[in-house]
């Protein structure tokens, strides 16, 4: 996921005053592990385009926020969108989760694709497919 830039609207930085609720789509995967000799099953969340793993309530911050805009967009950061996405059955493997910008990241906002990229995030809940 790219955060596009439209040059006639550049964004500005900013820093959220509040916890902003965000969606990011991916993939939950059962996770195998061995605790107390005991095999326990997890569920964890990857996302979509970079395959990365998240555990749910937990804060994730990037020391790869970019403020520098290169070819139209900016990749470095947390990619997400502000209104829950339609994937439809076109997509039998994805899901939504809930996110939390937290209060006092930094981020951007696209008003026209309605997603924000930010230096930090949390995956607070995914939602059943309908």
């Amino acid at each position: 996921m790219c955060f596009h830039i439209d040059y006639t609207n550049h964004p500005k930085i900013k820093v959220a005053g509040c916890n902003i609720a965000c969606y990011k789509t991916g993939r939950l995967q059962p996770i195998t592990l061995i605790s107390d000799n005991i095999l326990v099953t997890k569920r964890k969340f990857i996302s979509s385009v970079r395959d990365f793993y998240y555990n749910f309530n937990e804060i994730y911050k990037t020391k790869f926020f970019s403020t520098e805009i290169k070819r139209g967009g900016i990749n470095k950061g947390f990619h997400s969108y502000r209104s829950k996405p339609n994937v439809g059955s076109y997509y039998n493997n994805i899901i939504v989760v809930k996110c939390i910008i937290p209060k006092g990241t930094k981020y951007f906002y696209n008003s026209f694709k309605e997603e924000y990229v930010s230096e930090a995030i949390i995956i607070k809940k995914f939602y059943e497919r309908s």
